[in-house]
């Protein structure tokens, strides 16, 4: 690992102690409680015409430790509900339902959008 890697990796629980909030991860009848999440944005251009763009979305996303998926990979339709009782649900910006947030690929950027 490069020595910004690890730095971004150091960074990782200061932010979830600063900005996380608990929220439950479900995917049908399988939940992961207890799980830290950090809000972020994501704007993605969804269509794309002669070169200029029609409509552009903003995802409400959230950074989470992979670990504590408990060995699942974010898929499209699950569920994220917030403190608030904000439901979330994973959606794909092209083919993919996240990205890694640094090369160590400890922690997840899920991409999501507001259901409620």
């Amino acid at each position: 690992m490069t020595w910004l890697a690890d730095q971004l990796d150091t960074l990782g629980p200061a932010m979830e102690a600063v900005a996380g909030e608990e929220v439950t991860y479900r995917r049908g009848s399988q939940t992961v409680r207890q799980l830290t999440a950090t809000p972020a944005a994501t704007d993605a251009n969804l269509l794309v015409y002669a070169s200029m763009v029609i409509e552009t979305e903003i995802f409400q996303d959230m950074i989470v430790n992979h670990a504590d998926l408990g060995g699942l990979t974010p898929s499209r339709g699950d569920r994220i509900t917030r403190p608030s009782g904000e439901e979330l649900e994973v959606v794909a910006i092209g083919s993919r339902t996240y990205r890694h947030t640094t090369s160590s690929r400890k922690r997840l950027r899920v991409h999501c959008k507001r259901v409620n």
